[in-house]
């Protein structure tokens, strides 16, 4: 593999968990998802939760892609778990924004 195809799956992969994270942060009911309606949700904290996790995948995403691009004989396999993470990390923050906010 590349370094410039390493550094566009990398960056594809962050830009799709950020688009997804930054989804859930601006994201308000319209109607309450459960009758008799619960407590209106703590905006706030959730897209705090988000917004954390965008940051943290961001992070993770260069200093994957940094070490992808140094580490030539091991750059699928760094490329495949930093997708894999992104993507677990993505969906790990949006159940923790919606559940704890």
């Amino acid at each position: 593999m590349h370094r410039s195809t390493a550094w566009v799956i990398i960056s594809a992969t962050a830009l799709i968990s950020l688009l997804a994270l930054g989804g859930v942060a601006s994201f308000r009911f319209a109607v309450a998802p459960v009758y008799p309606a619960l407590p209106v949700p703590d905006y706030g904290s959730q897209a705090l939760i988000a917004a954390s996790f965008m940051i943290a995948n961001l992070i993770a995403a260069f200093c994957a892609g940094i070490h992808a691009d140094r580490h030539a004989p091991d750059r699928r396999r760094i490329v495949g778990w930093t997708v894999v993470l992104l993507g677990a990390s993505t969906v790990l923050g949006s159940i923790l924004a919606f559940t704890l906010s």
